[in-house]
Order: C-alpha cells, then sequence, then structure tokens
C-alpha cells in the first residue's frame, strides 16, 4: 500500500510540473508596480450559464518573470469581475500559461501580447480573451431547452442536440469517428470524439469479422452540455436538481455505481435509472465533489 501511495503522490507532482513548470511561485503583492491581468470584452452568454456554472466560472493566467523564472497566477472570476490586481517587481513577465474552467465549457483562452515588461509609474496590463468565441457562444445558446425536451421523458430515445430534436438511436449520423477498425465477431469497440465530447460502444452481432461501421450502437457517453436530455437534464447540472427524492427532476435512482472510496478520496459515483419495459438504462456520473454531473452513459436495451 506505503508502494502505490508513492506511485500516486510522484504521478501528481509530475503532472504538476508539466502544468505550472519548475518556477518558484511569486506572490501578487511582493512589488511595487501596479499590474492588471483583465478578460477582453466578457461574453454575455456567462450571464446565460445556470448558477452553479457561473460560480465555477475561472480564467487562470499564469506570468513567469523570464530572470528570476518566478511564476504568478492570476485567477479571473465573477467575483472580481474577471479582472485580478498585482504588485510586481520591475522586469519583464511571459504569459506562461492561460486556461478556463470548468473544462466542459471548452473555453479557449489566449493573452493579446506574448510578455509584458512592467514599470514603475505606469500602467502595466495583460489581456487575455476568448480565442473560440463563436463555438463558445454556440455552446451555450444549445444548452438552453426547447419545450419539446422539457416535456419528453428521459427514456424516450430522443435528446436536443445542437438545438435540435434527434432520436439518439441516430447520434452517429452527427458525430464523425476517425478509425478503419474492423471488429471480431460478437465483439464490441468504444470510439471517441474528442471535440464533441462524445464516446460510443459498437457492438458486432453477427458470426463474422465486420467493418465498425455496421455494428450496433449498445451505448453512447457524453461528457460535454451539448446534449439536453428529457426533462432538460445534462451535463453541468447540480446532482441535487436531478436526483433529489422530492424535488429532483428524475427522483431516486434505482442503484448506484462506482467506487466509493480511492486511496484517500473519493472517487465518481454512477447514479443509475433503469426503464423495465425497453430495458434501457441511463447512468449519470458525478463529480468528486459529487455536486455536478461530469458525464450522461445512455445504454440501450440492458436486460440482466
Amino acid at each position: 500500500m506505503r508502494r502505490r501511495y508513492k506511485i500516486i503522490g510522484a504521478a501528481i507532482f509530475v503532472l504538476a510540473l508539466l502544468l505550472t513548470g519548475c518556477g518558484k511561485a511569486g506572490r501578487l503583492d511582493e512589488g511595487d508596480c501596479s499590474c492588471v491581468v483583465r478578460l477582453q470584452d466578457i461574453p454575455r452568454e456567462f450571464k446565460m450559464l445556470e448558477e452553479n456554472l457561473q460560480e465555477q466560472l475561472e480564467i487562470t493566467v499564469t506570468l513567469e518573470n523570464i530572470t528570476t523564472e518566478r511564476q504568478y497566477r492570476f485567477e479571473l472570476n465573477t467575483g472580481n469581475g474577471f479582472q485580478q490586481n498585482a504588485l510586481l517587481h520591475p522586469g519583464i513577465y511571459r504569459v506562461y500559461y492561460c486556461s478556463g474552467s470548468p473544462y466542459i465549457l471548452n473555453m479557449d483562452i489566449a493573452a493579446v501580447q506574448e510578455d509584458l515588461e512592467v514599470k514603475r509609474n505606469q500602467e502595466n496590463e495583460i489581456t487575455v480573451y476568448l480565442q473560440n468565441e463563436k463555438e463558445f457562444s454556440d455552446l451555450v445558446w444549445n444548452m438552453q431547452p426547447a419545450r419539446e425536451i422539457m416535456q419528453s421523458d428521459k427514456f424516450s430515445r430522443q435528446i436536443q442536440w445542437g438545438g435540435q430534436m434527434i432520436d439518439l438511436e441516430n447520434i452517429m449520423d452527427y458525430i464523425e469517428f476517425s478509425s478503419d477498425q474492423t471488429v471480431k465477431a460478437y465483439d464490441q469497440i468504444t470510439l471517441f470524439n474528442s471535440e464533441a465530447g462524445v464516446r460510443v460502444t459498437l457492438q458486432n452481432q453477427t458470426a463474422q469479422m465486420a467493418s465498425w461501421k455496421e455494428c450496433e450502437l449498445i451505448k453512447v457517453q457524453f461528457g460535454r452540455p451539448n446534449v439536453i436530455f428529457g426533462q432538460g437534464v445534462k451535463v453541468g447540472m447540480p446532482v441535487r436538481e436531478i436526483v433529489h427524492a422530492q424535488e429532483g427532476i428524475y427522483g431516486t435512482p434505482d442503484s448506484l455505481t462506482g467506487s466509493i472510496f480511492y486511496v484517500a478520496g473519493v472517487d465518481r459515483v454512477g447514479m443509475v435509472y433503469c426503464d423495465e419495459a425497453s430495458g434501457d438504462r441511463l447512468t449519470l456520473e458525478s463529480s468528486s465533489d459529487g455536486k455536478d454531473v461530469y458525464s450522461i452513459l445512455y445504454e440501450f436495451a440492458v436486460f440482466e
């Protein structure tokens, strides 16, 4: 067990190095030169997001002093109006890293300038912007549920995709998968489209080798809020809004899956709803803190 902890600790350390580098962390109040990092043209779609997603909105910008290699982390969010001030030492600072969260919104953040020479008695400002503004805008608008999907049952096999109602069984007509694989007799294959955040599992239901395109769709998993299920359920929603016994949209789940404890923390938990008539099964996977849904899995005709 001790060896396992060491391996996990080492993995976390390596990941931290990859994301932030080896530079020392600096404080945002250690100098005497006023500096500000701000988001340019705050998208109006921010206010269209659900309250829980607005609370999670954060843009991280890391500056690095090219001489001392000290790094300074700025966090822009709704609380500070997506603008953070600091007092830094004079010098040249390069934009080391930019990111946007939560990840399900797929925000691509970039800086207007690559570096900034911070001086006394002048305005020192780094401006960042949303690179994929159109894609983000389309995503948020498509996250708004239409009346038809709000009136639909969770097992109707109907979803709202890209602002329109489609049959979930036809999802392969709307997503491209780059693969030339063949599937053995009665075997399965899983394909993933990272751009759409969709993972599908297909099964060869014949006794011969077959192309994956000839296989039967048996499950589909969504990791972004670009799809809406019956009664408006989608990735990113608070778990309580869906599974609460009295107030939840779907009510109490039929069962739970996943590991409750993993090493020293809480692993993902799946809340499962089953349809006795069709055999379909819908699983909502929650984030590690159990607050929000980060994945929705739909399985066709799973009779046990």
